[in-house]
């Protein structure tokens, strides 16, 4: 199988290469005049800096003036720079680490990271405002998961407390993807096919994808998109903690591997009336070998397997030029896949067991925007009921052919129902000037009621100042809260695990911050925050009791977080450059007997990052190239870690420093079949093979891929 595999993509290789040369000679003889570069990669700063985003407030904003702090990702950049996921687009945002036991990512922001099994849940992760959690956990899918990535029109990645926007989870930031409108395209039809493999070590896997836009009528249109990719790392090796001297787990991975499979459509319609109706539904699929969990640790056979999806209706109406009204419903739903089998390291519980739960969930959202002279002014009630199916386990055993299945007592189904009820206005202090937007200052407050873990307040405040022609000034503080994920209050616990507390409170959060960012010159943009942000019912893991070996959630720490976050972009004509600087320092409230209080790091997240990235188009020859790296300070390990390298002092341990450096090698405007575009790109991940972990949790660091190697190719239809 691989070694068909290798010769398909050493062949495919080879024909790219003998594609690229023989265009590059075509285009040499035909002379530089008729080659043409995109407009958007020449003025790409200009571009960004008056992109509209909507997530700071609910209205388009251009980014300089949006009263938050924003990175915007553009599909230029995503096809530029060979992203193939959320996660690969996140990689060179400012205060943004992501660990990853290679069948997720666990997201963690300005020195916070939500620990063991938190699956990104500490953001909000949203598609056009839609979230897309799998609900039982607060689990977010950064992979190739989400969403197609030809679907992606702009990523809006907002940092800071965000909950009196948008209630629960938009915790320490929220992630919204800004899909392509059907509606956007004028012609007839337009889309593109996509294949591809990867190449890690022996390991081969494979990408394809469809996305096809069609303009059905002068009012109607519809796209459609799909993704499969696989990604295979058999022969990783555990990475064994330093100060231990009988490793706990040892061995390579087998039969390892992470499946994204994800679908996205949408239709739009325009009514006489000037009205807008929108369908749009999304289904994930997220697959793979479960060997670095803390769970069955490198065992054979140790699937997860989910799938969610949602289908929503949205209509929008415009009350003369100045008043919005949008409202919307949404179906949610979402399991583990029959094919999930979580092996254990606990043959006296069972050879495998499989997870029983479940969720359906109606969303309703409706707000309404106005804009007067003096401002705007925006209000909105969402609600949202869910019915869980509590978490429970089957218990297989197998004996020979035979295979019996231990009885359990089901937890049954609970209403999670919430209500939430929100006010925002904009108010321009010189509105009666000629330079009516040089100030502006926003508040908003929002209401959650929740029938299980009760009424939560929060509200948001800032300040915009135009400093110079296009450098602002911004002011913002906020607060915002992290419901507990219902597998968090209700469970039935294996052996050795975590156990549900039915006493969670929400975690809570506020942020200061203070933030410089505009045009200096013409394609050059620089960018400076300061922040502070305070952690409140933080949840740990604690033991249950002396005598237990199983783990209970509560709420118990409270963290500290400072840092700064510094940003420059250029451009000009075919080349572009990008770089980023972010320190933190955060730290823990602890209380120990015979010491008192005292402050102790975070886990997980490093103190220093910083990345980089420049890029240039060869137009001539029809290709382009992009380097990208990132350096990655020292990291403390977890705090199950600590205990089980050094259980007598617990003295905690670091993850050293590394540097990544990724190329990507691509085409521009080549015309093959009908005279249509073909892209071709050829990636090297991890250029220098840098050896290097991220944190684990069970007794084990987890390794990171060493060089790697995608190709794909895309032709327009």
């Amino acid at each position: 199988m691989n070694s068909l595999a290798a010769r398909i993509f050493g062949g495919c290789i080879w024909l790219c290469c003998t594609f690229i040369v023989v265009n590059a000679t075509q285009a040499q003889i035909q002379g530089l005049g008729e080659l043409q570069f995109s407009i958007a990669a020449l003025n790409q700063e200009a571009v960004i800096q008056e992109q509209e985003v909507v997530t700071a407030t609910k209205i388009a904003q251009t980014l300089k003036e949006a009263p938050a702090t924003i990175t915007v990702i553009t599909a230029e950049e995503i096809k530029q720079r060979g992203y193939s996921s959320l996660s690969d687009v996140l990689q060179g945002v400012a205060g943004i680490y992501q660990l990853t036991d290679h069948t997720n990512v666990n997201l963690g922001v300005r020195g916070v990271n939500g620990g063991l099994r938190a699956n990104s849940r500490i953001i909000k992760l949203m598609i056009n405002g839609q979230q897309v959690a799998f609900r039982p956990y607060n689990a977010n899918f950064l992979t190739e998961s989400l969403i197609p990535i030809q679907m992606i029109k702009r990523v809006e990645v907002l940092r800071g407390a965000s909950s009196a926007l948008f209630g629960a989870n938009a915790y320490l930031g929220v992630i919204n993807v800004i899909t392509h409108q059907p509606r956007d395209y004028r012609e007839a039809q337009t889309g593109e096919v996509r294949l591809g493999g990867n190449k890690l070590g022996d390991n081969y896997g494979e990408e394809y994808s469809l996305y096809l836009t069609r303009q059905l009528t002068t009012k109607t249109a519809v796209s459609v998109a799909f993704n499969n990719t696989v990604q295979r790392f058999d022969g990783l090796e555990v990475q064994n903690l330093p100060d231990r001297i009988t490793p706990l787990y040892s061995g390579k991975t087998k039969d390892a591997y992470r499946l994204g499979r994800s679908f996205y459509t949408e239709v739009n319609h325009r009514f006489d009336n000037n009205a807008l109706f929108s369908f749009d539904a999304s289904v994930q699929h997220h697959e793979g070998n479960a060997g670095f969990k803390d769970w069955g640790v490198l065992e054979e056979g140790n699937y997860l397997n989910y799938a969610h999806f949602y289908a929503r209706g949205r209509y929008e109406r415009n009350f003369g030029k100045n008043t919005v009204w949008k409202s919307s419903v949404t179906w949610a739903a979402g399991s583990p896949a029959d094919a999930e089998r979580l092996t254990l390291n606990q043959r006296d519980f069972g050879d495998w067991v499989e997870r029983k739960v479940n969720f359906n969930a109606l969303d309703f959202s409706t707000y309404l925007n106005t804009d007067f002279k003096a401002g705007n002014l925006t209000a909105g009630v969402d609600y949202t009921t869910d019915k869980q199916q509590l978490l429970v386990f089957e218990r297989y055993f197998q004996d020979g052919e035979n295979i019996g299945m231990a009885a359990y007592d089901p937890l049954g189904a609970k209403r999670f129902n919430n209500i939430g009820v929100y006010l925002q206005g904009i108010y321009y202090p010189f509105h009666d000037t000629l330079d009516n937007r040089r100030l502006y200052m926003m508040t908003g407050i929002r209401y959650d009621h929740h029938n299980i873990y009760g009424d939560v307040l929060n509200y948001r405040l800032a300040a915009v100042y135009r400093l110079y022609r296009q450098l602002y000034v911004k002011a913002i503080y906020g607060t915002s809260f992290m419901a507990p994920a219902p597998t968090q209050l209700y469970r039935v616990s294996l052996p050795a695990d975590v156990i549900g507390n039915e006493e969670l409170k929400p975690e809570r959060a506020r942020t200061m911050e203070l933030a410089l960012n505009g045009e200096i010159s013409q394609g050059i943009t620089l960018s400076a925050n300061i922040y502070y942000t305070r952690v409140d019912d933080k949840v740990e893991l604690v033991r249950q009791d002396a005598a237990s070996l199983n783990v209970i959630p509560v709420n118990k720490a409270t963290i500290h977080s400072k840092g700064i976050e510094l940003g420059g972009r250029y451009s000009y004509k075919s080349f572009w450059t990008y770089g980023n600087m972010s320190y933190q320092h955060s730290t823990y409230d602890k209380y120990m007997h015979f010491v008192g209080n005292y402050k102790e790091h975070t886990r997980l997240y490093p103190g220093w990052m910083t990345k980089a990235g420049v890029g240039y188009a060869l137009s001539q020859y029809k290709v382009a190239a992009t380097l990208e790296g990132q350096w990655i300070g020292e990291r403390l390990s977890s705090e199950q870690n600590i205990v089980l390298n050094d259980a007598v002092n617990e003295n905690p341990y670091a993850l050293g420093a590394y540097t990544l450096m990724n190329l990507y090698l691509s085409t521009h405007n080549l015309k093959f079949i009908h005279g249509k575009e073909l892209r071709i790109g050829f990636k090297v991940n991890n250029l220098l093979n840098t050896s290097y972990a991220f944190p684990g949790f069970k007794g084990y660091d987890i390794p990171g891929f060493g060089r790697n190697y995608q190709l794909t190719i895309a032709h327009a239809i």
